[in-house]
């Protein structure tokens, strides 16, 4: 009995540590269609990704989220015509097969981008329901008239503030009513009170867990369960009820799976879904570090930061429900933001630095890591999403055809010239991705603020456990500056007469006084490990 009982305990132990992978890795964002063409179609493919498994591995990274690869009649996958397949541009469904099986002897794991707000119009469920039949008739949200609501906001588009109650429903010219639609006409939403509905979405999420995917990726989840205009349209107590729900049943079919929201909100509102789902990303964040190191006098503005979310919180546990990132597909590519600013690739290294020494698990979109910048040549989402610039060439590497869209050659965002650089911003990316990953204080720690004589100036923050102390420090300016750092009493007895030694360099420190002194050259960032 008591063997039984150890054993069962074991069993809770590896399901509590191993089964949340996910508080442990980072993570690598791919748009199929952009990242590598195994074929010479000109189209990124899943085969490309399969190639590419080495590289992404060298990375550091855990997991890999793949934008839609279901069929779909647009580019970038978010109308879906068929969620049991995979789209024929990118491959077949054997092939992802083997891009999930590739992956886990990498020890990484593959994220679908899973869309439950919406479909295509052209899958079948909705030309039925247009057609109104039996089974599919109340499978999306349809009305005879437009609602609207006088002296109050109309149905506007759910992430604006109108009074435009026509901008979300559109006119089918088949059954005669409207549909709610709150991307546009070719996106109608799904009616998620419809049992039937839930039950399908629940069976496909079953199917890929079965074929072994880690988890998903939702889209647009804060707008999946309208109650009405105004306030009623984002963010519903059903909508997060529907959440927890499905998250729920993930966890019975795979008590491993991860599921990770776009909930593209304040923090506050976020927080909202904290026990609907594993995590949701950090939209404030990523400002908040492009800011402070591209624009100096905006460190303040992170402290602001730090404090608000140990308050929102209150544990770290709690704060790595928000996972952070470098950029995505809908979103100005991170090195953009700074690449105007004097010394942008410098710039660039302490953004990462940051990253990866701050709670949570980050994300990084493909390309950021050589620091790839909006496409020129395309406006809009499409500036986001142009090929992976492997080396520096007409065709940037990505095929041996013509690309499907036009890619951005460049002599130095480029792979190949910075796989050769120790000082590049692919090189500082590995060696930050790879202090993280070796320090468990990085992943699991507490952080303070560490006071500093120009607080106005330095990025200053302590990560620590009962095991190790980590002082982070990021000095985004170009001149030269003294600076003095302040520990705490607690800090301070830990680490007194011990040397910190910097893992962005060879350098090393002895603490022998509360008041540590720096002579900080531009744009210096250092990582202090006891050990």
């Amino acid at each position: 009995m008591k063997r039984l009982i150890v054993v069962f305990w074991l069993l809770m132990f590896t399901l509590v540590v191993y089964g949340q992978w996910y508080r442990e890795v980072s993570f690598y964002q791919i748009f199929p269609r952009s990242f590598y063409d195994s074929n010479g179609d000109g189209i990124g493919d899943l085969k490309g990704i399969i190639q590419k498994l080495d590289y992404i591995k060298s990375l550091g990274v855990g997991a890999i989220w793949l934008n839609p690869t279901f069929p779909s009649p647009s580019y970038h996958g978010y109308d879906i015509v068929d969620y049991y397949d995979v789209n024929p541009q990118f491959g077949t469904l054997d092939d992802m097969k083997l891009l999930i099986s590739e992956a886990r002897k990498r020890e990484m794991k593959i994220l679908l981008d899973l869309v439950i707000n919406h479909t295509s119009s052209d899958i079948e469920w909705f030309k039925k329901s247009e057609l109104k039949d039996t089974f599919y008739d109340s499978w999306y949200v349809w009305v005879s008239r437009i609602p609207y609501v006088e002296g109050k906001y109309g149905w506007a588009k759910p992430w604006t503030k109108g009074n435009s109650p026509w901008e979300v429903w559109s006119f089918s010219r088949i059954r005669k009513e409207y549909y709610y639609s709150a991307f546009w006409s070719g996106m109608p939403d799904l009616n998620l009170r419809n049992p039937d509905v839930v039950n399908e979405i629940y069976k496909i999420a079953r199917y890929w867990l079965g074929l072994g995917v880690g988890g998903f990726r939702l889209d647009a989840i804060r707008y999946l369960i309208e109650t009405g205009p105004a306030e009623g349209q984002a963010d519903t107590q059903e909508t997060i009820e529907f959440v927890r729900e499905f998250n729920n049943f993930c966890k019975k079919v795979n008590p491993y799976s991860f599921n990770v929201g776009e909930v593209w909100t304040a923090n506050e509102t976020v927080y909202r879904y904290k026990d609907s789902i594993d995590g949701c990303f950090d939209f404030e964040l990523r400002e908040v570090i492009s800011s402070t190191v591209g624009f100096g006098p905006r460190v303040g503005r992170f402290y602001e930061y730090i404090n608000k979310m140990l308050v929102l919180t209150k544990s770290i546990q709690n704060w790595k429900f928000f996972y952070p990132f470098s950029s995505n597909h809908d979103m100005t590519r991170v090195h953009s933001i700074l690449f105007r600013r004097p010394d942008n690739f410098e710039r660039l290294k302490m953004f990462y630095t940051i990253l990866f020494t701050l709670p949570g698990n980050p994300f990084v979109y493909y390309g950021d890591e050589i620091g790839m910048v909006n496409s020129p040549y395309q406006r809009g989402d499409m500036a986001y999403r142009d090929p992976m610039v492997w080396e520096n060439s007409g065709n940037v590497g990505f095929t041996v055809s013509k690309p499907w869209i036009q890619p951005n050659p460049d002599p130095i965002i480029n792979l190949k010239t910075q796989k050769d650089d120790p000082n590049s911003v692919f090189s500082h990316f590995v060696k930050v991705s790879s202090i993280r990953n070796s320090k468990k204080t990085l992943v699991y720690g507490d952080i303070r603020i560490l006071n500093n004589s120009v607080s106005n100036r330095l990025v200053s923050y302590l990560r620590f456990d009962e095991k190790n102390v980590i002082v982070v420090l990021v000095y985004p300016y170009d001149t030269e500056t003294n600076v003095t750092v302040f520990f705490d009493e607690d800090t301070y007895v830990r680490i007194s007469n011990k040397t910190l030694f910097d893992l962005l360099g060879k350098g090393k420190i002895y603490v022998n006084s509360k008041e540590l002194e720096f002579n900080f050259r531009g744009y210096t960032n250092m990582i202090l490990s006891l050990h």
